[in-house]
């Protein structure tokens, strides 16, 4: 028999499944987590648009590869601090070793924040297009 951290009941109903953030047994069909609390903290810890977000704030919304850089206003830069998983547009996140043959999804070191056209320079010269294949 299995032992769980902790044993909450929440009716009379036969368990679904468990909390995805602290392990508790639930009783609703398709429910995941047991509060709102545990899914606000589910979400802060593997939410990969927060992750996103954040390494392009700590790179200063600066593209790595050009000069490329979000000129951003005091409001703007405030704005993308408080809503920490909204990423402004014309920055994304490149995976230097994809996905596909290895590479983690959420590893600070695995990733660099791109401008627009350097991500698409990049992804082509990894995954180059059928055209590019034939000739």
């Amino acid at each position: 028999m299995m032992k769980f951290k902790r044993y909450k009941k929440l009716s009379n109903d036969k368990p679904t499944g468990f909390c995805f953030e602290c392990g508790i047994i639930l009783h609703k069909k398709n429910q995941k987590y047991c509060s709102k609390k545990c899914q606000r903290m589910y979400y802060e810890k593997n939410d990969y648009d927060t992750f996103r977000a954040k390494i392009i704030r700590e790179r200063g919304f600066k593209c790595e590869e050009c000069p490329f850089s979000l000129n951003l206003s005091p409001k703007q830069l405030k704005y993308y601090t408080d809503y920490s998983w909204i990423t402004p547009s014309g920055l994304e996140l490149h995976h230097i070793k994809p996905l596909c043959e290895g590479g983690e999804l959420m590893d600070e070191k695995n990733c660099q924040s791109l401008c627009v056209d350097c991500h698409k320079k990049k992804r082509r010269k990894n995954n180059p297009t059928v055209q590019e294949i034939l000739l």
